[in-house]
């Protein structure tokens, strides 16, 4: 009895999962297609640039 009930919770915990790497992929599908994100400027962008250009 005991295997049947940890295989289910095993089987939901897998479903539960996929379902929320799903969607992230979808979220993060729909943050690159958005235009106005994609044009904004990061500031601590031009300083990265430049530590790594140090090295």
């Amino acid at each position: 009895m005991n295997t049947v009930i940890f295989t289910l919770v095993a089987l939901l915990l897998i479903l539960f999962i996929v379902i929320q790497i799903f969607r992230l992929y979808a979220y993060v599908i729909a943050l690159k297609k958005d235009e106005a994100l994609l044009k904004q400027h990061v500031p601590e962008e031009e300083h990265y640039q430049f530590i790594k250009g140090l090295y």
